[in-house]
């Protein structure tokens, strides 16, 4: 498709997709108005594709176009597209996706091509034109205006809500400590967000232990989206409860009191009055009552301080203290929803469903209260795997929340929607759209720097998994951003991992462990869990596939000693997993089995504790391992039973069954047939940028196209060192190809280098190979 305009007679045509700009008479790229440097063959290839309109355009139709009458190398035409991808796209971005490779057919232009008016074109009827097409849009926009439902649309980042919100930030109003402010201005926060126009940011636990608590509240009121900051002071005086509070706006001090009360419950509902008569609103709710019910002064004491113990993740101790504020105040409804909470962080989540279970059988609920049980009976069951019962439950909660137009508990329902996603591995591009819907709402309603990490970090991670590396990058790195300002040692190395996650699927372990390093002071900081799993195994991964065996031993260690800390089994069985990773890689399979037989009986004996992410991943390692050791008759045998009693296993591991049976095809003899699937395999890796996967069923490929097909190895080879930027065993097949040729100095060369890069991958055979070698190169 092209754009055509008249200047004195000639037609002139200009293309334009993503932020390029091509005008074929002048021969010209330029993108963001600079030009790009493009070599004559480079453009003539891009014109062609772009003319194409996302075709497919054969590596024949290039040739005669761009080299017309001439013999041409499948090496020299590849070498002239990744030279093209690279003045495109740059040499370090993570995305490749402007110029696609259709593997045995040939190359596309993935992003849409559109029109762009020639600016020699009627400067004055553009003008005309524009001025009446922005009549017509400001008449049908003031219509659209008058006539449509006065709604507000909390998903539209760039709305403002139909009546007046405050978005609060609570802080302490100077350095303290202890139950009574750390769990109080938690708690206090919780009781203001039960009105309709007060939305608020819990503090965080680092602030009750800043020195300058006074600019940290001025710093805070700076920030978009920050209406006041309450900053709250409370002590206890013999039988008396005294408060010290300040309101602040972006501009100053807006007022302070002194507050007195002889109970827990009168101390903060007289804070809680004091803040509505400060932003002059109106209020149905009773002061100092959370959920509609005031507990005794006991219960809510130990409620305070099991907020303070879950604030510094002592999640033990304020399960004791909760299981003390419900005993003596059974009706104490945020009591018990916390008790779930924490229930569900110590990995209990039976006795979770117990407290779910126990809660619904009673009655009187109201909307917010019925929305916030359903939501935590739904994450409930998102953890025991129970994820039809858990969206059923989501669906309740959701519906009572858009009743109630509860902002907070929509973003909370939109979380556990995204997790359901991930973990039934539905997640797609509806993921993506429903955690976009969550950053608007953070950054419209909740606006605190902190949560806004977090949600980015959750999007991160799903435009990762998805395959679109460039998205996740750049959602990661707003992520980093917020957590090194705040120097917050948790969410930077969250958000590292991520990012090494990232360089692993696109096969740079070098990167993926330098992202790592560079938090690895941060890393030594921590003692969460669930974080230093992650950090580990993303770091142990880097440094398998980068040959550095000793010291991802040293790591799966660690995590081994990690499992140790807590009563769930995931740090175990990923350290497990990995060990076999590090076994295939290394060809050891006899260590590899009783590996996969010790994480079978662990299954089969305690199911309820074994993470059910890694059920079916542990088939498909049984089968994979006896495809490469066993008779192919006995493991298609296995394969049909599994199969059958995993049905999950044919859509979630697709790829990888496609890897099994193209192992079982080459083991039977028919290597063509063989071929075909790991090419399938491996185009389906590449489609979701999992570069790393993609590059071992080449490999797979190249050992088998060596022996039957030369002219095919050489074609795959070329494909797979565009991909590869790790040079083990690329390296050693090029060498390979170079020493058949009689090229034997060059062969040397390459498998000298290959070896400064190889790490502990170096083996033997290898050794022997470049000795060879060299005794070649002299003789000749």
């Amino acid at each position: 498709m092209t754009k055509q305009t008249k200047t004195g007679g000639e037609q002139k045509k200009i293309y334009t997709f993503l932020d390029f700009e091509i005008n074929p008479n002048l021969r010209e790229v330029n993108r963001i108005q600079s030009p790009l440097k493009i070599s004559k063959k480079g453009f003539d290839i891009l014109l062609l594709l772009i003319e194409k309109q996302g075709s497919v355009v054969t590596k024949d139709e290039i040739i005669n176009r761009v080299w017309p009458n001439q013999v041409v190398t499948d090496a020299a035409l590849n070498k002239q597209i990744t030279r093209l991808r690279n003045d495109l796209i740059g040499h370090n971005s993570p995305d490749q996706s402007i110029i696609e490779t259709v593997r045995g057919v040939g190359v596309k232009l993935v992003p849409l091509v559109q029109l762009k008016e020639d600016k020699s074109a009627d400067n004055n009827a553009k003008v005309k034109l524009w001025l009446a097409l922005l009549l017509v849009i400001s008449i049908v926009t003031v219509a659209v205006y008058l006539i449509q439902p006065k709604v507000a649309d909390k998903t539209a980042e760039t709305e403002q809500p139909s009546i007046q919100s405050f978005n609060i930030v609570l802080m302490p109003l100077s350095k303290t400590d202890g139950w009574l402010n750390v769990g109080g201005l938690n708690y206090l926060a919780e009781q203001l967000q039960k009105h309709s126009n007060i939305q608020t940011i819990s503090p965080r636990a680092e602030w009750f232990n800043d020195e300058n608590t006074q600019a940290k509240a001025i710093e805070m009121s700076q920030l978009e989206g920050i209406n006041y900051i309450l900053s709250v002071n409370n002590l206890k005086q013999g039988k008396q409860y005294q408060a010290k509070v300040t309101l602040r706006q972006n501009q100053g001090i807006v007022a302070k009191e002194s507050l007195q009360a002889t109970n827990l419950s009168g101390l903060f509902g007289k804070i809680e009055s004091w803040v509505v008569r400060q932003l002059n609103i109106s209020s149905k709710i009773d002061k100092g009552q959370l959920y509609g019910y005031q507990p005794t002064d006991f219960a809510l004491e130990s409620y305070l301080r099991a907020l303070e113990q879950a604030k510094k993740d002592s999640h033990e101790k304020a399960a004791q203290l909760l299981q003390t504020a419900v005993s003596e105040d059974s009706q104490f409804f945020a009591a018990w929803l916390l008790l779930i909470e924490i229930e569900l962080q110590l990995g209990n989540y039976n006795k979770a469903l117990a407290l779910v279970t126990a809660l619904e059988q009673r009655q009187d609920y109201d909307e917010s209260q019925l929305n916030d049980l359903f939501n935590a009976k739904a994450l409930t069951l998102f953890y025991l795997n129970q994820l039809d019962e858990a969206t059923i439950a989501l669906e309740k909660s959701m519906t009572y929340s858009n009743q109630k137009d509860d902002v907070h508990a929509t973003i909370k329902s939109l979380t556990v929607l995204a997790m359901i996603d991930f973990n039934s591995k539905n997640f797609g591009e509806h993921t993506v759209s429903t955690l976009k819907k969550k950053v608007a709402l953070i950054k419209q309603y909740d606006p605190d720097p902190y949560k806004i990490a977090v949600a980015s970090l959750n999007l991160a991670s799903v435009y990762q998994a998805i395959g679109q590396p460039k998205q996740a990058v750049e959602h990661v790195n707003v992520a980093i951003d917020i957590f090194t300002k705040e120097n917050n040692s948790i969410g930077i190395v969250s958000s590292t991992s991520i990012l090494a996650r990232v360089y692993n699927e696109l096969a740079d372990p070098e990167k993926s462990i330098l992202t790592l390093e560079s938090s690895d002071k941060y890393f030594d900081q921590i003692d969460g869990y669930s974080v230093q799993m992650r950090y580990l195994n993303n770091k142990i991964e880097a440094q398998l596939y980068s040959g550095l065996k000793e010291q991802a031993e040293q790591n799966i260690k660690q995590m081994l000693e990690l499992s140790l800390t807590n009563t769930g089994n995931e740090a175990k069985v990923i350290a497990l997993i990995l060990l076999i990773d590090m076994d295939i890689l290394y060809q050891d399979y006899s260590s590899a089995k009783p590996r996969i037989e010790q994480l079978l009986e662990v299954m089969k004996t305690e199911p309820s504790s074994f993470p059910p992410l890694y059920k079916d991943m542990i088939i498909v390692y049984e089968l994979y391992v006896n495809a490469l050791t066993e008779n192919p008759g006995f493991v298609r045998k296995k394969l049909g039973e599994y199969l059958t009693s995993y049905p999950g296993i044919v859509p979630d591991y697709s790829k990888e069954i496609n890897a099994i049976e193209a192992t079982l095809l080459k083991n039977e003899g028919f290597k063509d047939q063989a071929v075909r699937v790991y090419r399938q395999a491996m185009q389906e890796y590449s489609k979701v940028n999992h570069v790393r996967y993609a590059l071992n069923m080449g490999y797979k490929i190249l050992d088998i196209q060596w022996q039957n097909n030369r002219q095919d190895y050489i074609k795959t080879m070329n494909y797979l060192n565009e991909i590869a930027i790790f040079k083990y065993p690329i390296h050693k097949y090029k060498a390979q190809y170079l020493a058949d040729k009689k090229e034997y100095t060059s062969a040397y060369v390459m498998m000298e280098d290959l070896k400064s890069k190889a790490n502990q991958f170096w083996t033997t055979e290898d050794q022997i190979l470049l000795e060879e070698y060299q005794e070649m190169a002299k003789k000749q």
